[in-house]
């Protein structure tokens, strides 16, 4: 069964990734990001001030100048992504991607332009290292959009962490917990 309907990179007229401008971005890309969040039903969202203070501090595991490309269409941003890197805990060096595409042009081809060049970005700097250890790639999906779930799957990735978020209503009393066990 054919679970992806995306079109390929070639039939998406006008289509143009750029390099991250600046702060001048943060905006249409905060604008992005919650887009997608409402889209898939996601109570998260983020702030141009969440996004100004991550990506104006670089470093060596994320630099937006090199970490951070915009997909856009006759000049209208429709899509970023971002990647970096972590040394995991279970001894890997993990190149992870992430990114949002405009609920109104989702199931194009956009996301998997940008995940082959978040990629190929996360070989050539994995070219440059010396590190011995065991090289993975990562991305972040969350699981009620459909298309970046099939977007993963296609290229190759499987389920290997899973997060939850977790709520319950401010008011009503707190169950009655007991004193912590010994030691």
């Amino acid at each position: 069964m054919k679970t992806d309907t995306a079109a390929p990179a070639a039939a998406i007229p006008g289509l143009v990734l750029r390099a991250y401008a600046g702060e001048a971005d943060i905006a249409e890309i905060a604008r992005l990001q919650n887009a997608e969040y409402a889209a898939d039903g996601s109570r998260g969202r983020v702030s141009v001030d969440e996004f100004t203070a991550w990506w104006s501090h670089p470093n060596e595991k994320f630099d937006p100048a090199r970490d951070v490309r915009i997909a856009e269409i006759d000049g209208r941003m429709v899509g970023f992504a971002q990647s970096d890197w972590v040394d995991t805990r279970d001894g890997l060096r993990e190149y992870r991607s992430g990114g949002a595409v405009d609920p109104t042009f989702r199931r194009r081809g956009i996301g998997s332009v940008l995940l082959a060049d978040r990629i190929a970005a996360a070989r050539a700097l994995d070219a440059t290292t010396t590190d011995d250890r065991p090289r993975v790639l990562g991305m972040w999906v969350d699981t009620r959009n459909a298309g970046g779930t099939a977007l993963a799957h296609r290229f190759g990735y499987e389920p290997a962490r899973w997060f939850f978020d977790m709520e319950r209503r401010i008011d009503g009393d707190l169950p009655e917990i007991g004193p912590p066990p010994d030691g």
